[in-house]
């Protein structure tokens, strides 16, 4: 009875759990394993060991590794604001994994003051930047919120 009254279901702890779970257990795999890397997984998907010290892309925008996490801090606070004011199931799933991926990259931000990029993507001489499990958390529910807000009637 506690779930239903609750702001966020069961399913979406869960769910929030396992991505933060996965986005940490591949990060503590690769830095482990280092002397595998780069490993060719596909011709156009390799694992790497990236340390990202900067925002989206790389970009730097600050001299410590402190403010980036109280960047984090802010965008979580504001993300959870948003999450406690919709009534819309889909834009809540998108928050959930918003969250666990901001969550999972201020967890390497604290423990290591950067973030533990290793997913590669390319074909032939054009590259992806490389990012992880909480990179594409955030990025494919931020594109699909914008999908959701631009399908909303005005």
């Amino acid at each position: 009875m506690l779930w239903k009254q609750s702001l966020i279901s069961k399913h979406q702890i869960i769910t929030f759990v396992l991505v933060l779970c996965a986005d940490q257990l591949s990060k503590h795999f690769v830095m482990h394993n280092i002397d595998l890397l780069p490993y060719t997984v596909f011709s156009w998907f390799s694992i790497i060991l990236l340390w990202n010290p900067g925002v989206l892309f790389g970009i730097t925008l600050f001299d410590h590794p402190a403010a980036y996490v109280g960047l984090a801090c802010m965008i979580v606070a504001f993300i959870l604001y948003m999450f406690a004011r919709t009534h819309c199931p889909k834009e809540r799933w998108a928050f959930v994994f918003i969250l666990s991926g901001a969550l999972g990259n201020i967890i390497d931000r604290i423990r290591f003051g950067a973030v533990v990029d290793f997913i590669d993507l390319y074909a032939y001489n054009w590259h992806w930047p490389a990012f992880n499990i909480a990179d594409a958390a955030i990025s494919l529910s931020v594109a699909f919120l914008s999908v959701l807000f631009l399908k909303k009637p005005v």
